[in-house]
């Protein structure tokens, strides 16, 4: 083989070499649903821009069933193109951000925004109910065997107990049931154990935890949304 042959077949080899490395097109595909009922956020607006700026160069909207997808134009880069950044907003949750250079971004769950100062309205009959559920969970299942919903029905009943006072100022629930409940609560060292079910906690105002997952207080001075305002 001569030498110019040599030098064309090196060229070429380069040249392949760098297309198959070019990453042309991508698509990017996800689906937006809420982390609290797992329901799609329809109209959920998906802004995307690079990774290493963040001037945005597209703007969607996610369809009824929660999906969307993003094509990207030609990158015609080796190693995998740019990263891209998606910034998720919808009414009444908490925006998420996220990089990918991937095409796919699967399910993408957005935490609801809640209202600390909300304070969730209950009847006595329904807070006794509540308290006697509570009281079941934990005589019958192990605390990791507990699933979130009840664990913050949990918490809430176990705030509200110690916070929840007569005109008088004297405490409100007081004997039997609420009792049988902080009883068990304290045997089965809930506070010990719940801290290692969800262990990404935070300390909270007055000795307390907040578990972010949940967004959910335990314990301390919670916010009015923590514990039930229990009517007659």
């Amino acid at each position: 083989m001569n030498k110019s042959k040599s030098i064309t077949i090196a060229v070429l080899v380069l040249l392949l070499a760098f297309l198959s490395s070019c990453d042309g097109y991508k698509m990017f595909t996800g689906v937006v649903v809420s982390e609290t009922n797992g329901e799609p956020v329809n109209e959920a607006q998906i802004d995307v821009s690079y990774r290493n700026n963040h001037k945005t160069i597209s703007s969607l909207h996610a369809d009824s069933s929660g999906s969307f997808y993003y094509v990207t134009g030609f990158t015609g880069m080796m190693f995998g193109g740019p990263a891209y950044r998606f910034t998720i907003k919808a009414e009444g949750f908490e925006s998420l951000t996220l990089t990918s250079k991937k095409g796919r971004l699967d399910t993408l769950y957005l935490k609801t925004i809640v209202d600390k100062n909300q304070q969730q309205q209950i009847s006595k009959i329904q807070f006794d109910s509540l308290v006697d559920v509570s009281i079941h969970l934990l005589k019958t299942k192990r605390i990791g065997a507990i699933n979130d919903e009840q664990h913050i029905v949990i918490m809430m009943c176990l705030n509200t107990i110690p916070l929840a006072h007569t005109k008088q100022l004297e405490p409100r629930f007081q004997g039997g049931r609420y009792d049988v409940l902080k009883s068990i609560a304290e045997r089965k060292k809930y506070d010990e154990k719940i801290i290692r079910v969800y262990r990404n906690w935070q300390l909270n105002k007055g000795h307390g935890w907040y578990f972010p997952s949940l967004q959910m207080e335990l314990g301390g001075t919670p916010a009015p949304y923590a514990w039930f305002d229990v009517g007659e």
